[in-house]
């Protein structure tokens, strides 16, 4: 996954939310409480960043559960998370090897297409770029929990198929050039 910058500002806002939360500290019957109202705000606010993440909130989903009591403890606790949330996307460590391989193939298939383009190969440049925006659909729907897609709007062809299309296409059409 890579962290958008809406993502990242929606990170940053939680990081200055904790700061403001803090500033309401009280000592009340020897130990340091905070505002329940905002803690429930910055929880909250919290929690919808779990659901942003996806699949990757689920290693901070239970340090982000609302908190039981109102102690400056559990503030703390949500403000290291959060920090962690935002180093982990700083530095781009939310993505599966899955993805990052995915995206090398797919990153592939587009600069073959470009040389095609290129040589005026237009129909094989196509077929591989549908071919990968349809990768790309697929894998972005499969994220979000979009609603497969019927058998009447099934592709026709997989990735592979398509990649061999385009080759046998450009052969035909540089046989016919030359």
């Amino acid at each position: 996954m890579k962290a958008s910058q809406e993502l990242i500002d929606f990170v940053a806002d939680l990081q200055k939310e904790v700061a403001t939360v803090g500033r309401t500290t009280s000592r009340i019957n020897g130990y340091d409480k905070v505002d329940s109202g905002k803690l429930a705000g910055l929880v909250s606010g919290c929690r919808l960043l779990i659901t942003k993440l996806g699949p990757f909130g689920k290693v901070w989903d239970e340090m982000l559960q609302p908190p039981e009591i109102n102690h400056k403890s559990a503030l703390d606790k949500i403000s290291g998370v959060i920090d962690t949330i935002a180093n982990a996307l700083a530095k781009g460590r939310l993505s599966t090897m899955e993805e990052l391989v995915g995206a090398e193939v797919l990153g592939d298939l587009l600069e073959h297409a470009e040389v095609l383009l290129k040589a005026n190969y237009n129909l094989a440049a196509a077929i591989i770029l549908r071919a990968v925006l349809e990768e790309r659909l697929r894998k972005l729907c499969t994220s979000n929990s979009c609603a497969q897609a019927t058998a009447a709007h099934q592709p026709r062809r997989d990735l592979q198929s398509k990649t061999s299309s385009s080759r046998c296409i450009a052969l035909k059409s540089s046989t016919r050039s030359g």
